[in-house]
């Protein structure tokens, strides 16, 4: 017969146990909880990585449309893998939703383009800047608006502070200008046909891409990711196809260096996982939500730019990173609270 000693150390013994299994669980109910933010955090990232990847390229004789046709043709490929093993139909897609799939193809598309022609005209911090800064404030706005999202003063205060952030990380000449090798001065630059030129272009692709935003976030929340990732792919790479043999003032040569080779190929890849998660992210997050939790891809574009490509850091860039990083909690912490008043 078990003493009473026994019995009290058995006794702690199940309620540690159960008391540790109890803290798992609610590990696991929170990261659950918070699918939308993580996907929509990797995403961000996997955005970064697909953009050094083709900083890393050459790119010699390579044109906008060709680099897009690229990343479609793999985008396409893997789209059409995934629905063959979760078996997708697309013929059961209502008209509205097919509709609806098929212009945000189209759309995502257009802010690729105008991002890259972008980058022709003024500085990537530029584009960064303007994109990054309009697309959380519009994407709220248009949900608000149509699809009747509601965001909290402490939402809005933090998408705020994020912006302030991305202006530090990007560093966009509107605000700073180089004045030697190691900081930049606080001066304006004079107006120049070429930077405006470049302004109105990343002021599009930001538009537009709110609209992305706006369209998969107008989707069935219960229906495919995938058929909405074999939609983009295919309209994405039709589109490329027609403009790059209309519009290109050369034929696009397909003979290119090793290196231009694997970073092309690395950029598809990342660029397709990334597209899959974003809309996945859609389907549990708002639309205002995500979009400023895509901020994140400012801060990984800086480490990748001050690791891989040997860009020296600056203070006000490191502090602008930890601001984002910050806010990016802060709104996980937020939805995590929400979720769980919900249930």
């Amino acid at each position: 017969m078990a003493t009473t000693e026994e019995t009290k150390s058995l006794f702690d013994k199940l309620m540690h146990d159960q008391e540790k299994t109890s803290k798992r669980c609610f590990c696991f109910q929170a990261i659950y909880s918070l699918r939308g933010v993580i996907l929509a955090l990797v995403t961000g990232i996997l955005f970064a990585s697909a953009t050094t990847m083709v900083t890393l390229a050459e790119r010699r004789n390579v044109h906008v449309f060709q680099i897009c046709v690229i990343a479609y043709a793999c985008l396409f490929v893997i789209s059409a893998i995934l629905s063959c093993v979760i078996r997708t139909q697309l013929c059961t897609q209502g008209k509205r939703d097919t509709a609806i799939m098929m212009v945000m193809g189209v759309t995502r598309w257009s802010s690729i383009v105008l991002a890259y022609y972008a980058f022709e005209y003024t500085q990537v911090g530029n584009v960064t800047a303007v994109v990054r800064g309009i697309t959380p404030v519009l994407t709220s706005v248009l949900a608000f608006m149509f699809l009747h999202e509601t965001v909290t003063i402490a939402e809005i205060v933090i998408t705020t502070i994020s912006i302030i952030g991305v202006l530090l990380v990007a560093a966009p000449s509107f605000i700073f200008k180089y004045t030697n090798v190691n900081g930049y001065d606080f001066q304006f630059p004079p107006d120049e046909a070429k930077p405006v030129i470049g302004y109105t272009l990343a002021i599009a692709c930001g538009i537009i891409f709110s609209l992305t935003c706006l369209f998969a976030r107008s989707l069935p929340k219960d229906g495919s990711a995938a058929c909405r990732f074999i939609y983009d792919s295919l309209v994405g790479f039709i589109l490329s196809v027609i403009f790059l043999y209309t519009l290109s003032p050369e034929p696009p040569v397909w003979s290119m260096s090793t290196l231009d080779a694997m970073s092309f190929t690395a950029y598809s890849v990342l660029d397709a996982i990334a597209i899959f998660t974003l809309y996945v992210s859609f389907q549990f997050e708002l639309a205002s939500t995500v979009s400023m939790l895509l901020n994140i891809e400012v801060v990984a574009s800086y480490i990748f730019q001050t690791t891989i490509l040997q860009s020296p850091p600056m203070i006000y860039q490191i502090i602008g990173a930890a601001v984002i990083i910050l806010c990016s909690v802060l709104i996980a912490f937020i939805k995590w609270r929400q979720h769980k008043n919900d249930q």
